[in-house]
């Protein structure tokens, strides 16, 4: 398959997840949306395999890598701050289940760092390949 081909193959299985999600929005439907979502993914997976060429050349991967790491970087710090603000404070609990939400923001940030840290071991031991 040749790039452009590639590219129209993107934009239609963007286009087909899209309303496959609006679907399951209008529905109400999680499970729909999810398994939508996840077609899509194998679809470009599959279709990615079979391109002739580069998708992506070595400047585009190291802007996502920057830009995952800065993304990475800004939501631990402020998931954290925000989640002791609400926990720690009084000031918003007139919010219904805002100490829920603090909690949520809480265990997300850990899952994140936790994640990050397994990886980062992971390649150090194993290398960049």
């Amino acid at each position: 398959m040749k790039i452009e081909s590639y590219k129209r193959a993107q934009a239609g299985v963007a286009a087909a997840v899209a309303i496959g999600v609006a679907i399951a929005v209008t529905q109400d439907s999680i499970m729909l949306a999810a398994v939508t979502v996840l077609i899509g993914m194998l679809a470009l997976f599959v279709a990615g395999r079979n391109v002739e060429g580069k998708i992506a050349d070595e400047m585009a991967f190291r802007m996502a890598e920057k830009a995952a790491y800065r993304a990475f970087q800004i939501f631990t710090v402020a998931a954290a701050a925000m989640a002791i603000v609400i926990m720690a404070t009084d000031w918003l609990s007139w919010i219904p289940g805002i100490e829920t939400a603090g909690q949520v923001l809480a265990y997300s940030a850990f899952a994140l760092l936790a994640i990050y840290a397994l990886f980062y071991g992971y390649y150090g031991r194993r290398g960049l390949k």
